[in-house]
């Protein structure tokens, strides 16, 4: 099943604070356009035994030519979808990235600590078997992926390159939320790094007060 995910993108004429609206027409909108982000696909994951969703933007080329494309795979999609794909455009307009397809992988209602957290292995082995499977068989794609999560998604961008790190070429974790686990990660990094002392990966990810202590740890 598919479905197009669209956005609604209002152009007014201008902007002013509310006190000088007073006695005055308000400005209405010149025009109202719709905007394509992707196409919405369920699957039933064996690995998970439940319907997942997913949501696919492609650039804007795709349609012609066999160019295959590197791929961005999202966490939480119902908050970061929407931006990361227009402002993916943006950068891919201006030469600032490759021309990418991303992916948008939603969460299960009440499953997000489970897939991110406590259960994280499974959710990694349904990623990487199932999720990847999808698109690769369905669409022209490289083998460069990149991955995106905010909070817990950041955590599990941090833990799959501790222990996972051939999934992605590039992790970015946006204030990674590691609840306690920063011993636990930090050990996983120790491990990784004295089995390969020459990582050849990307990593950014962004430094609150809450994660000090990994961030500091990790740059060492």
């Amino acid at each position: 099943m598919r479905k197009t995910v669209g956005l609604f993108i209002a152009s007014v004429i201008a902007f002013m604070p509310l006190s000088a609206l007073a006695g005055t027409v308000k400005p209405k909108a010149q025009s109202l356009e719709i905007i394509e982000l992707g196409t919405r696909y369920t699957l039933h994951s064996n690995i998970l035994a439940e319907d997942r969703e997913l949501l696919v933007r492609l650039p804007e080329g795709y349609g012609t030519g066999d160019t295959r494309y590197p791929v961005v795979y999202i966490t939480d999609a119902e908050g970061h979808f929407s931006y990361m794909t227009l402002m993916g455009g943006v950068l891919e307009s201006e030469g600032r990235m490759p021309e990418s397809i991303f992916v948008g992988i939603t969460n299960k209602e009440g499953a997000r600590s489970r897939d991110l957290y406590t259960e994280r292995g499974t959710f990694r082995s349904y990623v990487k078997e199932e999720v990847f499977s999808f698109i690769e068989s369905n669409f022209r794609t490289t083998d460069l992926r990149t991955f995106f999560g905010g909070s817990a998604g950041g955590y599990f961008a941090l833990d799959t390159l501790a222990n996972q790190k051939d999934m992605f070429a590039n992790y970015i974790g946006a204030s990674p939320d590691v609840q306690g686990d920063e011993d636990q990660l930090i050990i996983d990094f120790e491990d990784l790094f004295a089995a390969d002392n020459e990582v050849s990966k990307s990593l950014y990810f962004t430094m609150t007060e809450r994660v000090k202590k990994v961030s500091l740890s990790l740059m060492l």
